[in-house]
């Protein structure tokens, strides 16, 4: 999480039963290996993750996907790329 200073306090100040809302789940983790830490450490602390686009709740089963391709996909969709 280097350079991400308001990241890593609200994963400090997270407790279990929290949920952690994102936007963007390529703004959350900056690659697929990120995103795993990220989620990893969530998940011991019992913090859910829940992110709007695209659409992921990990109270539900669905599996997170790669960072990259969610990014690359919002950006080409917005014309950016």
């Amino acid at each position: 999480m280097d350079g991400r200073p308001k990241l890593e306090v609200a994963i400090r100040f997270a407790r279990s039963c929290d949920g952690l809302l994102v936007t963007l789940l390529d703004r959350q983790a900056q690659s697929a290996v990120d995103l795993h830490s990220i989620s990893k450490e969530l998940e011991a602390k019992g913090v859910d993750v829940i992110a709007t686009e695209p659409s992921i709740d990990t109270t539900t089963p669905n599996k997170p996907p790669d960072v990259q391709h969610a990014g690359r996909h919002r950006r080409v969709r917005d014309g950016l790329t």
